[in-house]
């Protein structure tokens, strides 16, 4: 067991202590109530949780029967009683293997691999989605064994999830005894020992998006117009700049349109015209959405070609969002795209990429600087009008020096959002030339 956010800088050590003393409380409950007497098990303490052994003639059942529910009434009941700071929120592992005892402690390939499950991004994700206190993961032999055969609790209420931790690539089912998933008997159907990872790779959104709304419109209008096969969007500069707000257009599109993508979105910035370091290689970049599905390494043809065919095997059949940021160029982009008519593809790049529009079919979007009242909006939006009709002279030389590229507007509302004097008049004077722009973009550390 292991407690979420346990070093959490609001807890201090009182706070941490009596979360402690909340938590062995409730373990040892549990494990009564589960029929396994705390003093007949071997428990290890690990600072923000615990690790549990239960001799081996007690039966397994009532591990995932009982106690889940017993920590979880007693944990809600702690919560009720104790502010947020002092609060518990947990994640479980359970597993069944052999072990020994050595002069430091139990040792044994299934008790890192019991490790490797609690360590599972796919369950610290489960319980900070969940409006519950317990999220539970189990072994696939110990899902198989005693989860399906129960006749107390639900199997279709578990749901399968990649564990890829260290060196450990397996699957294990994720329970949430007080928050359940709704029943689902496709999973039991379709993965009976194999799940896919969710793929969920989207950055956040960007904050108080304005603007775009013409490049909004054709962007949702390319899926209406193709719906029978894959589409392909090219958001590009009209004059090859950088900071017009190309990304951030395609992610507010996004997260718009995310119920349109079921099997989720993939995600990846091909430094193409990074400031250092080289742009990705196709070959990196579909290695890397391999692995995202979870391709065993030594399935990966070495040449590219055979790595693209691979790629676009396993999106056949998915409906998919796939971003490609700030490309280089038309020759980096191809291996990236999936023949499946389910897929949307949506780049980005400060090149129009020619190429893609007319061998690909691609839909270009030239996107350019903010209009004056485009500005003043995002000002507005983020900053509130009453700031900037406060001071019109000055609000107009910050406009003429961010000279309507979102992003500079952006980091300029960030610094008067830090500094309630800023802007002030007089200080961005003729700043609209370039290097001036250069000196007030530059963010300090």
């Amino acid at each position: 067991m292991d407690v979420e956010a346990f070093t959490d800088s609001r807890r201090t050590t009182p706070h941490q202590l009596v979360v402690r003393e909340a938590l062995y409380s409730a373990l040892s409950q549990g494990f009564e109530v589960a029929g396994a007497p705390w003093s007949d098990c071997h428990h290890e303490d690990r600072g923000d949780g615990v690790f549990v052994l239960a001799p081996a003639h007690i039966p397994k059942a009532p591990f995932i029967e009982l106690l889940p529910n017993a920590l979880a009434a007693r944990l809600t009941l702690h919560n009720a009683a104790h502010p947020a700071e002092q609060r518990i929120r947990l994640r479980m592992a359970l597993h069944a293997g052999e072990i020994v005892y050595d002069d430091h402690g139990a040792t044994a390939k299934s008790v890192n691999f019991t490790f490797r499950l609690l360590e599972a991004a796919s369950l610290r994700t489960a319980l900070a989605r969940s409006e519950g206190v317990l999220a539970v993961i189990v072994s696939k032999w110990f899902f198989d064994e005693v989860v399906r055969n129960s006749e107390e609790i639900d199997p279709a209420t578990f749901r399968p999830a990649r564990v890829q931790v260290k060196d450990t690539s397996a699957i294990g089912w994720i329970w949430l005894p007080d928050h359940q998933y709704p029943a689902d008997l496709t999973y039991l159907a379709s993965s009976r020992g194999r799940a896919e990872p969710e793929v969920r790779q989207l950055p956040a959104a960007p904050r108080s998006f304005t603007g775009r709304a013409d490049e909004l419109a054709v962007l949702t209008s390319v899926l209406e117009d193709a719906a029978e096969e894959a589409r392909t969007i090219v958001i590009s500069a009209i004059f090859g700049t950088g900071g017009v707000g190309k990304t951030w257009l395609a992610l507010h599109w996004a997260y718009q349109h995310l119920d349109l993508f079921p099997d989720g979105q993939l995600f990846v910035d091909l430094r193409g015209f990074a400031p250092e370091g080289q742009p990705l290689s196709p070959s990196v970049v579909v290695q890397g959405f391999l692995d995202t599905f979870g391709v065993d390494p030594a399935r990966v043809p070495a040449e590219l070609e055979a790595q693209s065919a691979l790629y676009r095997s396993i999106l056949a059949d998915k409906r998919l969002l796939i971003v490609l940021d700030n490309a280089r160029d038309t020759k980096q982009v191809i291996p990236l795209l999936p023949a499946s008519p389910g897929c949307t593809v949506v780049i980005t790049s400060r090149d129009r990429l020619a190429g893609l529009v007319t061998a690909h079919g691609a839909r270009p979007i030239p996107v350019d600087v903010f209009s004056d009242s485009e500005a003043r909006e995002m000002l507005a939006t983020r900053l509130g009008a009453g700031r900037l009709n406060a001071e019109p002279g000055a609000v107009d030389e910050l406009l003429s020096c961010c000279g309507g590229f979102p992003l500079a507007l952006s980091i300029v509302a960030g610094r008067a959002e830090a500094h309630r004097d800023f802007p002030t008049r007089g200080r961005h004077r003729g700043c609209a030339t370039a290097p001036r722009r250069a000196r007030l973009l530059s963010v300090p550390p």
